[in-house]
Formats: structure tokens, C-alpha cells, sequence
């Protein structure tokens, strides 16, 4: 056949392609879908991530054993024959002459006759004959070009197909490209039209109409006219045999199949849509990987009813059926005809119904014999009834809707020679698996085979709220009661800094009330009231929506629950259809309600009475009250505290658990009789004058204040109190100044000894509470008060006892020195110069300080690191107003007024000490290590915890060098990632740092924000650059990044939660001595923040642990690496070493 034909190259041979362009592998895998191809990489994390592929090789092997092959290079064959022969038809037809000179030789004949006047005709004439002769041997000439440029094309693949034909076992070429390029020319025309080339001219002369000389002669051209041929229309026979092959491949492959293909039965886990219901037990389905396919009927069906032949059918016909909205067309089967009338079956749908016979087309072969779609099922689990009522089909059509279900083939059944599915249906809604069962068992419209009425399992639920415990770091906490059962069971919402938590409480019920007030919608509506549901409920007094909990189902009352509002811990008894579903922005708010219970105390009886429990509501609900955590039992939904409670504006600081006790409602435990607290001070009695003696509460190395400063008279000796507690003290001021101006008890001489608790008269303060400091001469008594921090000189007959009820709080005041501090020259003491500067200073930043608190000197004084707060130079009038904190100390220091006297000594909870130096003389505060220091100091994070499972589900959070990945469980880890992020985000979202948030050092634990999405982390420093800058690592993700300081906090919380993230490793080892850094980028970018299966392989104490790691896909990551080369395996490599 290629004997007389000589090949040109050809530039392109897609076909010959058998390595990926974007990843240099080899092409080992085929899109089922639309017969993509690409290698193990496009599978994993390229454009054939998430497909469905199989292997080249098998279709390869099929595509040779079934045939298809060389059926395709025998066509090829005959098409290459084809347009040989055309081509010797085209050089022949080239050769023949047209009749040219005769038609010329007669023109000019005929032109003497009409002598001068049809010159000009002629000029035209015979210009248009040359134009006419010059394009048919221009379309001759291309049309041999392209048919030779056909033929090498058509040559090169015809040979590359015999040599894979010859040559089995080798894949040289990429088979599926070669054998499209091969069907897509020979289904081309090659025929071509000779006798339309030829082109003959006739001259045809009108010699009757001389006197029209100037258009009595013209060219006709004549060519005969052939049918032109339609193209095919739609998918080539290659490409129907290739898909189907690969469908078939797919179907029994290890990754599996979605190409829609009616031959498959229900089998697995499908998702699907409902078509009819007869029962619970009688229902039909539709899968739907099988749209396309029912779409392609669709289309051929009504074409198929607009050919005609309406009404031609017969019993038994398969035959196309028109809806009457005439938008729809259905396979049905006739059953029986009655005159104009016709019972049919909807093949793809389930049911019957009678019909117009008008309406109905004789189907064609191909359609008719296709399998039907739908699939008939009965529900696993369900009691069978002897007779089903329209309600419970009614169920089964309100559960699914037109939403995707997922139906679990459990088994089949043989039913009057049918084949019927039992599946187990359920819906997603909420992110939570539904149970069909469960809902038809719920509205009593089914029950459960064999009565088990609690066989059911809870529905695994993503959503839930937030239970956050109190705050064990913090003495007191501002709170309100919302709620009272009795006593033992009360529940409170934190107030939170400036009321922010009731603010928030607040916007979001008017929220709330917004949206669920408006026009009800059904898709608001509670499908099915699991235990553990999350919802919206109406409150039974108030009639507002509040966020809710399911907790009980109740059987005794059909569709009734019983729900907690979680905001407010109350209980209710509501109709299922009164719940509403809940969006996700009103589950970002933890739930609020706290459970605590009063301590010390018990029922004077079996129980509380309605007495007792009518008595606390009056004087706790709805108020604001001051407790003090005792004891703290902590779950993951709840917490049960035990407290002393105090109502807040009362300064006498008598506790609710005390008033139960003395009402006679209550009994008290020996706790309560005895109970001390290091935050508040305690009524300490002097035996000998029976007097109550003030007692200051504990004041530990570390704490941080913000403070007003009362008085200064040099850095040794400045007065501060607490800016927190400047409302109770001029409160208490009030309520003493009160008391003595309505109790006028008669002057009793007592025996005042130095260090006796009592109140005076001054001139400039009123009554205030005082220390007998010293007894002087002639009746005089040195004071130190204890409320202004300052010394006051009065007569002993004006002291009077201090009453009980104010010395439940402690002084407000004390003293504090600048520590490591000298006067300049050597001096002993401070200069006037530098007190006035110092009080300057002070006076500039509007009296008020943070500090850090040092050692104890004395019993009223201690030593302190203070700052003040100074307004940023550099911004313009309309910047927002930045500030920087100053080193009261070192501003004396660059002042030449104050020298240091040595290095700053920074003690943590430990009591381990570490030295540390303020450097540069601008007060710009960065904390470095001290030679000597090379360990960790502080506290240090919670190890992580082994997961409790060898098989779990798991996401990388980070892939260090040594190709450790970062590892969290989600069974384990994830609830507990989300309560850590909320608490911390509530903590410090919008804050600013304190001047101690500046100084650091390398080991110690932070709480730090994130600079790609500015949340806060736990984390810990790894270590202290230049520039106010630390590498911290993010202990519950693994990742490292630099952080400037004043997006670092000292503050910690959830300090009891383990790190939330341990270290993995696969069963591999790198090609070399250390990964390399493209062998990591591409781990990273296949396994982070993938949800992946991991299997742990070997089983150790400590971490990493040994895993393997699979993709959805069901690829082994390891594998992956070791099969391209990237990595060996560790049992290779211990095997070359032995």
C-alpha cells in the first residue's frame, strides 16, 4: 500500500507522549470520567486529585485482548488506501486539459463580427476565464497537500500501532491518544469530488441580441453537483469503546468508579435520591452517579417522541412517555390498554399510573434494553406491618425531600421473583448522619424490628458549644445567677472586663430574636431531635429564643423532648416542632452557663426544702455576685464548681453560704467553719482587748498591677493602690464614714498596743482605718494608714475599735521601692532634685503605673519594676494614638539622678532564678540571657497525650526538616483545639501588651498571635533576636515563626490541656544522608492539613511514633515516595546492614 507514497515528517506526535510534562513521570493512571491521563503525582496532587482513575496498563491489556486494537489499525489500513487512490485521481485530473485555446479561438471569432465595440468584453471575459483557471488549480494544489499531509500523518500512527501489535509486552506509546488520532482520520471523507475540481467552462453566445454587445456573451460554469456528507454527530465508536472499557476497569478496580452506568446493582455505600414510596418497606432510589446518564435519555427520548407514531404500542412495549407539563419525558412499560387509556410503569421512577395513549412513542432498541434506574429498596431494621398507612410513606417522602441521601446496602431479599435492596438511609443535616429509622421510629409512624426501642445509636454530631471551666488563676470572679434549682445546683454567667460577656449575651439574643421572629421557613425546621442536638428553643417564661441542647427523648410522650438551655442552665419539657435550627455563628459564643454549687453547706434534712430554695433565689437570681472557686470537677460538656458567693456591693463580705446557715436552712460542714483564702483576709481576733485585727492578703513575687500612685516622696518609698479597687475603696470610705456618723458609741479607755487594727478622725480624710505603728509620750500615738499609705500623729482617746464588717477587705494600699536603684554619687540618700523629678515623671503619666512586684521587704513594702505609659512622638494628628511604656528606673538612670546597682533578677512560679539585663540607655526593653543561663526556666506546656487508638483518623499541622509531621487526632484533639482557640480569642482578641508582655526569655511558655490570621496560640519561645522579635513555636500545630513582642503575652490559660499535637514518622528513610528540601515540599504539600487514615505500626512510649499514612484515594504516602524514588524503606535498609 506505501509503495508509490513517500513520507514528509511530521512535526507533532501527541500519541508518542508516555511522561508527564508538569511532573517528568510517567503516565500511569486514566481519568474514568473524560480519559484524562497523567502520573502517581497528578493522582495525588494533581489535576487528577479527587478523580476516580485506573491504571494504564490494564487498559492497555484489555484494549488489546478484546480486539479493539486491531480493529482500529485495519480501518486505518483501508483509510490510507482510500486516499491513495484519491491522490492518483487528483494528479490525472491535473493533467487533462480544460478546452482553453478552443474557447479562446472562438471568442475571437466571434469578436471580428462586432468589430471594435467588443473589445472591451473581451478584455473581461477572458480575465475572468484565466481567474477561473488559476483557482481550480489552487484548490487542486492545496487539496493534494493537505491529503499528503493526511497520509504521513495517518502513516506514522499506522506504523507506531503495528510495532505495540508486535511488541505486547512493551508500552512505548501513549495507546489511548494514538488509537483517537487514528479513529478521528478515518472517520474523515476522503472521497474526493473529481468531477466538482474539473470545472468545465462553456462560452454560450446570444447572437440575436447585437444590440446589446456589452453583456450578449457570458461564462457559465458548470460543475456537477455531489451530496455532501453529514459528519457524525456525538461520541466516535473509538470513544464509546474506550469508555466503556474503562468504566468496566474502573468498576472492578482498587480506586474504584463514578462514571454512571446503569449495568451496576446497589451495592456499598451510595449516594441517592428518592423517586417513589410506597413503604418503608416498598421504596425506589436513583444513585446519583447516574444523573448523566438519565440526562443523555432524556435528550434521545425526546427526540425520540418528536419523530412520531404517537399512540403505536402495544402490552409489553417499551415506549417513550410525555408528561403533561410536556417538560418531561420517562421509559415506561405497558401493562395493559384500555380503549384510548394505558397502565403503564415508569422503569426509571418505581410506580404506575394510567395514561393518554396519545401520549406514548415506541422506544427504540437501544434505549429499551438499557437496565432501569431506579432500585428498589426496603428499609433495613424496619418491623414489617401488614399494612402500611399513607402517613408513614408520607415520613419517608418528608425525610429525604429533594435532598442526597445515602443509602448502605445490608443485604437483599427475593420478593415475588424481584430482587429488593435492604439498605440503611440516612441524610446529612448540620453536618450530622440522620437515620431514617430513627426518624419514622421517633413519630411513631414505624417501629424498630423486635421492639428495640433504644437500639438506636446517637448520631455522630460535629457541632456542639463550648463548655469553658472557670478560671482557676484568677481568686474571684463578677458573675450573675441566672438560674437556681436549689443550693447544690445553681448556674451562673461570667460578667467578663467591663461587662463584655453580658454585652455579648445581649447582642447576640437581640440577634437571635431577629431572626427567628421572622416569617418561619422550613428549612428552620428540626428534622429529627437526637440526644446532643444543638437547636434554638423557646423559653416556656419569656417566650424569647435561647441556643439549646437536647438531652432526652422521652419516650412516654410522643415527640416531646426535653431540652437545656445552655445559656441559662434551665431545663424544659418542649414539642419537637417548637425546636429551630441553629446557624453557625451563634455556636462562635461558648455556652454560658456555669453549674456551681454553694460549699460548706448541706440540707438540714433528706433535701432542700421550698423554703431554702425560695430564700436563695431572693437574694441571688438575676443579681450580681462575687464568688470564690473552691473546688472544680471538669468535663468535656460540663463543669460542676464548688464556691463561696458574695453579693458584690456588699462590703462586709458576708458570704450567702453563711446567710443559709444562719437563716437555719441550711447545716455547715467543717469547710466552711474553717475556710481561709489567700485572696481575702481573714477576721483575726486579739484575745487580750477582744479587738479584730486587719490582716493584708497575700501579695506573691510576679503579680502584675496596673496602680494609681497615692503618694511619692522618693523611688524608695512610693504608695500605690490598685486601679481595680478604687470603686471599693471609696465605697467602703462611704459606708465607714456612715457608720460612725450614725453610731455614737461612748469613749471607752482601752489598752492600745502597737500593731492594733483601728479607726480615726483625720483632718483631711475623714474616718479612715489604721495600724498603732508606736506609742509616744504624753498620750500620743504614731499611725500608719492603712487606706492612704500614709503616717498620722493623734491623740490615743480619739482611736475607736475597728468594726468586724470592715476588716473583711484589706488595705488598699502599700509601699513600694524601685529596686537595683542608688542615688547618683555614692549618696546614702535621695536628693531633692531627683524626688522632684521622680514626682514629675509620675505626674506626667497621670499618676498611674504598671508595676511587677519583687521581694518582700517588710510587712507593708516590697519591691517593684515600674512603668509608665508615654504617648508615641511620630504620629500625625489623625493617626489613632500609640503609646510605648518607659522604665521609671532607667528614666532616672538617663537622667544622671539614679545609677544601677546590679542586674535584674526575674523569678518565675518555680522559684527558679534567672539573671537577665535591661539594655540600652532609650528604655527599649529587651530581655537577653545572661551567660550563665543555658536552660529553660518557668512553666512549661502539658506533654501530649498518646492517641487511644492505633487506627485513627488524623491531620498534619506541620513537616519539620528531619521529615517529623506534626500530628492531631480528631477523635482526640479537635474538640479540644476548638475550646483553646475560643478561650484564648476572648481573652486577648484586641488587647494591648503590658510593659512585662516586652521582656522574654528562651524557654518560656507565651500565649502569641498568629500573623497569617491574627488569632492567638499557645506557644513557646524558642529564642530571643534583635529587634523585639522571638521565634516561637506553636505548641499545639508544631509550626515556628517569628513574632514581634507585642503580639506575645505572659498571661496563660488552659495550662491543665496537654499539647494538642505529637510527632509522627513514616516507615521510610531519605536517599540520602538528610531530606531534601524538594522531597519535604512535596510530603508537605500532599499531607498538611489533609484529613488522612493512620495506622500506627510500631507501638512506643514516647514520641515520634512509627505510622503509615493513606490518602481518601486509598494511596500509601510511603509507598508513593519509595516506588518514585524519593525515599527507601527501613526494612531495605536494615536488611543491607545486616
Amino acid at each position: 500500500v506505501l509503495a508509490t507514497h513517500q513520507s514528509q515528517p511530521y512535526e507533532y506526535l501527541p500519541f508518542a507522549e508516555s511522561v508527564c510534562k508538569e511532573h517528568g513521570k510517567y503516565i500511569e493512571f486514566v481519568a474514568v470520567e473524560d480519559l484524562r491521563t497523567g502520573c502517581s503525582f497528578c493522582a495525588v496532587v494533581g489535576e487528577l486529585k479527587g478523580r476516580n482513575v485506573v491504571e494504564l496498563s490494564r487498559v492497555y491489556r484489555e484494549l488489546r485482548d478484546s480486539g479493539i486494537l486491531k480493529t482500529i489499525v485495519d480501518k486505518t489500513n483501508i483509510s490510507l488506501e482510500k486516499m491513495l487512490t484519491a491522490n492518483t485521481s487528483l494528479s490525472i485530473t491535473e493533467s487533462v486539459s480544460s478546452g482553453l485555446q478552443d474557447n479562446v479561438n472562438e471568442l475571437e471569432s466571434h469578436m471580428d463580427k462586432c468589430h471594435r465595440m467588443l473589445e472591451v468584453v473581451e478584455g473581461r471575459l477572458t480575465t475572468h476565464l484565466r481567474q477561473r483557471e488559476e483557482e481550480r488549480m489552487h484548490n487542486l494544489s492545496k487539496s493534494r497537500k493537505e491529503l499528503e499531509e493526511k497520509m504521513t500523518k495517518l502513516e506514522q500512527l499506522l506504523k507506531a500501532a503495528e510495532w505495540q501489535l508486535e511488541n505486547m509486552d512493551e508500552e512505548k506509546y501513549n495507546m489511548i491518544l494514538l488509537m483517537k488520532e487514528m479513529d478521528k482520520l478515518n472517520n474523515e471523507d476522503h472521497a474526493v469530488e473529481i468531477n466538482d475540481l474539473k470545472q468545465e467552462l462553456d462560452v454560450i453566445i446570444d447572437e440575436s441580441i447585437f444590440s446589446s454587445i456589452s453583456s450578449h456573451i457570458s461564462v457559465m460554469h458548470q460543475a456537477t453537483a455531489e451530496p455532501v456528507k453529514e459528519k457524525a454527530q456525538g461520541q466516535s465508536v473509538l470513544e464509546q469503546a474506550l469508555a466503556e472499557v474503562i468504566g468496566r476497569l474502573g468498576d472492578k478496580g482498587e480506586i474504584g468508579s463514578k462514571q454512571a452506568t446503569a449495568r451496576e446493582v446497589l451495592t456499598g455505600v451510595e449516594d441517592v435520591v428518592l423517586l417513589h414510596v410506597e413503604s418503608p418497606e416498598s421504596f425506589f432510589v436513583m444513585r446519583t452517579r447516574d444523573w448523566k446518564m438519565a440526562d443523555m435519555m432524556r435528550m434521545q427520548m425526546k427526540r425520540k417522541w418528536m419523530e412520531g407514531g404517537w399512540g403505536k404500542v402495544k402490552v409489553d412495549d417499551i415506549a417513550v412517555l410525555k408528561d403533561d407539563d410536556a417538560t418531561e419525558y420517562h421509559r415506561v412499560k405497558v401493562i395493559t390498554i384500555e380503549s384510548d387509556l394505558a397502565w403503564v410503569t415508569y422503569i426509571d421512577q418505581g410506580n404506575n399510573s394510567q395514561v393518554p395513549l396519545t401520549s406514548l412513542v415506541c422506544m427504540s432498541e437501544n434505549l429499551s434494553t438499557l437496565p432501569p434506574m431506579a432500585h428498589h429498596c426496603t428499609l433495613a431494621g424496619v418491623s414489617s406491618e401488614h399494612e402500611w398507612n399513607e402517613e408513614a410513606a408520607r415520613g419517608v417522602r418528608l425525610f429525604s425531600g429533594k435532598d442526597v441521601c445515602k443509602a448502605t446496602v445490608v443485604g437483599s431479599r427475593d420478593c415475588m421473583g424481584k430482587n429488593i435492596m435492604i439498605v440503611m438511609f440516612s441524610k446529612e443535616e448540620d453536618q450530622t448522619d440522620i437515620s431514617l429509622l430513627d426518624f419514622l421510629v421517633f413519630r411513631a409512624l414505624a417501629s424498630r424490628e423486635g421492639q428495640d426501642l433504644e437500639g438506636s445509636s446517637l448520631p455522630i454530631s460535629f457541632r456542639s458549644f463550648l463548655y469553658l471551666p472557670l478560671d482557676r488563676t484568677v481568686q474571684e470572679h463578677l458573675v450573675k445567677v441566672v438560674h437556681v434549682d436549689t443550693p447544690d445546683q445553681m448556674y451562673i454567667n461570667l460578667v467578663g472586663e467591663n461587662h463584655s460577656y453580658i454585652k455579648y449575651m445581649e447582642n447576640m439574643m437581640e440577634e437571635m430574636q431577629e431572626e427567628y421572629s421572622r416569617h418561619e421557613a422550613d428549612d428552620q425546621k428540626v428534622i429529627y431531635p437526637y440526644v446532643g442536638l444543638v437547636c434554638a428553643a423557646q423559653h416556656a417564661e419569656d417566650g424569647k429564643y435561647h441556643r439549646a441542647q437536647v438531652t432526652e427523648l422521652l419516650q412516654e410522650e410522643i415527640m416531646m423532648v426535653r431540652v437545656m438551655l445552655v445559656d441559662i442552665g434551665y431545663c424544659q419539657v418542649v414539642h419537637y416542632n417548637s425546636l429551630r435550627r441553629i446557624s453557625d455563628k451563634f455556636l462562635v459564643l461558648p455556652a454560658m452557663a456555669i453549674r456551681v454549687s454553694l460549699s460548706g453547706v448541706r440540707p438540714v434534712g433528706e433535701g432542700w426544702s421550698d423554703e431554702a430554695i425560695k430564700y436563695v433565689k431572693e437574694i441571688v437570681r438575676t443579681k450580681m455576685m462575687r464568688i470564690k472557686l473552691e473546688d472544680m470537677k471538669t468535663g468535656m460538656d460540663e463543669c460542676e464548681c464548688k464556691v463561696v458567693m458574695y453579693e458584690d456591693n456588699c462590703i462586709q463580705g458576708v458570704s450567702i453560704n453563711t446567710m443559709i446557715v444562719e437563716k437555719g436552712y441550711a447545716t455547715a460542714l467543717p469547710e466552711l467553719e474553717t475556710e481561709k483564702s489567700d485572696g481575702h483576709p481573714i477576721l483575726d481576733i486579739d484575745e487580750e482587748n477582744n479587738l479584730p485585727q486587719l490582716q493584708r492578703p497575700v501579695m506573691e513575687a510576679g503579680s502584675r498591677f496596673t496602680c494609681r500612685v497615692v503618694s511619692s516622696s522618693s523611688p524608695g518609698n512610693i504608695c500605690l493602690r490598685r486601679l481595680v479597687e478604687e470603686e471599693s475603696f471609696y465605697q467602703m470610705s462611704k459606708e465607714l464614714t456612715r457608720y460612725h456618723e450614725t453610731h455614737c458609741s461612748p469613749a471607752l479607755l482601752r489598752h492600745w498596743k502597737e500593731g492594733d487594727s483601728c479607726v480615726v478622725k483625720t483632718p483631711g480624710e475623714g474616718w479612715v482605718r489604721a495600724r498603732v505603728d508606736r506609742m509616744m509620750e504624753g498620750g500620743m500615738v504614731e499611725l500608719l494608714l492603712h487606706d492612704h499609705g500614709s503616717r498620722f500623729v493623734g491623740a490615743v482617746e480619739s482611736l475607736k475599735p475597728l468594726p468586724g464588717e470592715f476588716c473583711q477587705v484589706g488595705p488598699f494600699c502599700w509601699t513600694v521601692e524601685l529596686p537595683n536603684l542608688v542615688p547618683a554619687g555614692g549618696a546614702k540618700t535621695w536628693t531633692g532634685v531627683a524626688c522632684e523629678k521622680l514626682q514629675e515623671i509620675l505626674l506626667e503619666a497621670g499618676m498611674e503605673v504598671d508595676i511587677e512586684l519583687g521581694r518582700k521587704l517588710t510587712d507593708d513594702s516590697w519591691e517593684a519594676v515600674m512603668f509608665v505609659k508615654e504617648k508615641e512622638e511620630d504620629s500625625g494628628p489623625l493617626d489613632p494614638e500609640e503609646f510605648k511604656y518607659k522604665s521609671v528606673g532607667g528614666m532616672m538612670i538617663d537622667l544622671g539622678l539614679a545609677i544601677p546597682s546590679g542586674k535584674v533578677e526575674v523569678k518565675d512560679d518555680d522559684d527558679a532564678k534567672t539573671n537577665v539585663k535591661l539594655e540600652g540607655m532609650n528604655n527599649n526593653i529587651v530581655l537577653k540571657e545572661a551567660d550563665t543561663n543555658e536552660g529553660k526556666i518557668g512553666f512549661n506546656w502539658l506533654t501530649a497525650e498518646m492517641p487511644s487508638s492505633m487506627d485513627f483518623a488524623g491531620f498534619v499541622s506541620h513537616v519539620d526538616w528531619d521529615c517529623n509531621m506534626y500530628m492531631s487526632s480528631i477523635q482526640d484533639n479537635q474538640d479540644n483545639l476548638r475550646i483553646i482557640g475560643s478561650v484564648l480569642e476572648s481573652k486577648y482578641s484586641g488587647s494591648s501588651p503590658s510593659p512585662l508582655d516586652l521582656l522574654w526569655c528562651k524557654g518560656e511558655a507565651c500565649i502569641a498571635q498568629f500573623c497569617l490570621d491574627n488569632k492567638w496560640y499557645r506557644g513557646e519561645v524558642l529564642e530571643v533576636r534583635d529587634m523585639g522579635e522571638c521565634l516561637v513555636k506553636f505548641v499545639d500545630y508544631g509550626s515556628e515563626e517569628l513574632c514581634k513582642a507585642e503580639n506575645m503575652r505572659k498571661g496563660l490559660f488552659l495550662t491543665d490541656i496537654p499539647v494538642q499535637c505529637f510527632t509522627v514518622q513514616m516507615d521510610i528513610d531519605p536517599i540520602t544522608m538528610k531530606w531534601e528540601e524538594g522531597v519535604l515540599n512535596f510530603i508537605h504539600k500532599t499531607v498538611v492539613e489533609q484529613v488522612l487514615q493512620v495506622t500506627i505500626i510500631q507501638k512506643k512510649d514516647v514520641f515520634p511514633l512509627v505510622v503509615r499514612l493513606v490518602t481518601k484515594a486509598g494511596l500509601d504516602i510511603g509507598e508513593l515516595l519509595v516506588k518514585n524514588g524519593y525515599a527507601r524503606g527501613r526494612a531495605s535498609v536494615a536488611t543491607q546492614e545486616s
